[in-house]
């Protein structure tokens, strides 16, 4: 097993929860089911934010410290990229908050999510080919530490 295994089975539940959105973004369906694209909202936003704090605490902090330059340059790279990313998702979970936010408004939250999502599925693919790669492939010194409380399904 790969020592970013854990990271990437938290986005593939991350992504499973983004398509379980899309399939309901129209105007129609979004009247109608508003409750459950708010449910689902929900437990894509409690996924992230473990998955965020993670790679805050562990991830790119070993990164950091890696005696390997090209390691170090990544895990600072990515977390700053993070940040912007982080605080737009932030701002679209607080924006929905509610069932009746997405009844009323379906077509904003269509176009919001469709934003939100392609730079989410955008960075999922950045981590997964760049950074995951390069950690799996780098030196001892770059081992990453599992988080204890991060166990699959609770991400």
């Amino acid at each position: 097993m790969s020592q970013t295994a854990h990271y990437r089975e938290q986005h593939a539940e991350i992504m499973d929860l983004v398509g379980q959105i899309q399939a309901l973004l129209d105007p129609v369906t979004l009247v109608a089911q508003s409750q459950q694209a708010w449910q689902l909202l929900i437990q894509l936003s409690g996924k992230l934010s473990i998955h965020l704090a993670a790679e805050d605490l562990q991830l790119y902090p070993q990164c950091q410290r890696s005696s390997h330059a090209p390691l170090r340059v990544l895990g600072e790279r990515f977390a700053r990229d993070m940040q912007p990313i982080s605080r737009t998702f932030t701002a679209y979970a607080m924006k929905w908050r509610g069932s009746m936010s997405i009844a009323s408004n379906p077509k904003g939250f269509i176009a919001d999510t469709q934003q939100v999502f392609s730079a989410l599925g955008e960075r999922v693919h950045q981590e997964e080919t760049v950074l995951y790669v390069a950690l799996d492939e780098g030196p001892e010194d770059c081992l990453v530490a599992v988080p204890s409380y991060a166990t699959s399904g609770s991400v």
